[in-house]
């Protein structure tokens, strides 16, 4: 049988040339895929309205970065982070005993799960909105957004939120 040369230059068999060449198509393709799919950390949620507002003098990125260092220090563990979309969240966290809990089996009204959104308003400061929220219930035919609410300023939650934006504001400024 007669050798074929493919577009890589190695000979070739005229049967499997065809085969090999989709496959390396194939390879190619989902290389290509891959790169271009946007994995998106941030969700699509909007922060509830009573939730905390601060504008700050760093660009979004390096507030999320910071923020993230702040609460690992502060004893919680990050569930979902991208400072390039501007956005942090933590697993759920029950600060009287300072552990992280399951998402099914915490104290409802104990338990909370701290979100900041970091946005650019221009000439290098940005928009920081922070939230930590309970559930009021652990009703599980809710979708988990419409079960959660603002904790209330005398909630332990509140008072971890509080110092971690009181950080971000001494290190960045308001």
């Amino acid at each position: 049988m007669k050798a074929i040369h493919t577009r890589l230059g190695r000979p070739s068999t005229s049967t499997s040339s065809g085969a090999g060449y989709a496959v390396l198509q194939l390879a190619a393709g989902l290389v290509v895929l891959a790169a271009c799919g946007s994995v998106n950390v941030r969700p699509y949620l909007t922060p509830l309205p009573t939730a905390l507002l601060d504008t700050l003098r760093a660009p979004p990125d390096a507030l999320i970065t910071e923020a993230e260092r702040v609460l690992t220090m502060e004893g919680l563990r990050v569930r979902a982070a991208s400072a390039q979309e501007g956005y942090l969240e933590t697993h759920w966290y029950d600060p009287a005993t300072q552990r992280t809990v399951g998402s099914t089996a915490f104290p409802v009204q104990r338990a909370v799960k701290l979100r900041l959104w970091a946005d650019s308003v221009g000439l290098g400061r940005t928009q920081l909105t922070s939230e930590a929220v309970i559930r009021r219930s652990a009703d599980p035919s809710l979708p988990s957004r419409e079960a959660e609410m603002v904790v209330p300023p005398d909630h332990p939650g509140y008072e971890l939120l509080v110092r971690v934006r009181d950080s971000l504001r001494g290190r960045f400024g308001g």
